[in-house]
């Protein structure tokens, strides 16, 4: 079986152990030294059949190119992990280089039948496999709430968000060609 091959985009100094990083610092553990709001990436066509974008498109100025340029240097199939921190996350305002924050839609824009879909330029498209908010804390009591906060989604980000935080928010999604 080949060697999967994993892009981790924004890696910073914490690389996949064999993936492929691309970041802006040079003082970073990352294989390609380039700034992600210029483009295109310096990247092959249909590489990749994993991409973790793990903190990083809050920092982008255009997550839609981001986003097309992920789904250009994947193969048709591959998967993709991307975490961000949600709205009532204390680490989105703590970093004063965020430009945004994701909720469940946010990336609705780029998944065939989803409301926002086709609204935007771009060929990138995603199915979504998953997404689910992520909390440091352990507790039973918040493990519950989270599970309650996962299994409804809407509920929770237009009335609770900001009564009960949660830290991320993870999308896993798969490149449709």
């Amino acid at each position: 079986m080949p060697l999967m091959k994993i892009l981790d985009l924004g890696c910073g100094n914490n690389k996949k152990s064999g993936a492929t990083g691309i970041d802006y610092n040079p003082s970073s553990a990352a294989d390609i030294i380039h700034n992600l709001d210029t483009f295109p990436y310096p990247l092959e066509n249909d590489l990749f059949d994993d991409v973790l974008a793990h903190n990083i498109l809050e920092h982008v100025a255009d997550v839609p190119k981001v986003m097309g340029e992920i789904w250009r240097s994947a193969k048709n199939g591959a998967t993709v992990e991307i975490i961000s921190p949600f709205p009532s996350s204390r680490w989105l305002h703590a970093d004063p280089t965020h430009r945004r924050a994701f909720i469940s839609k946010t990336l609705d824009f780029f998944i065939p039948g989803k409301d926002f879909y086709g609204n935007l330029p771009t060929l990138a498209k995603f199915e979504l496999i998953e997404v689910t908010y992520q909390k440091d804390s352990c507790s039973w009591w918040d493990a519950l709430l989270l599970k309650l906060a996962n299994r409804f989604k809407d509920h929770y980000e237009s009335y609770f968000m900001y009564s009960y935080q949660v830290h991320a928010i993870r999308f896993n999604l798969k490149v449709i060609k």
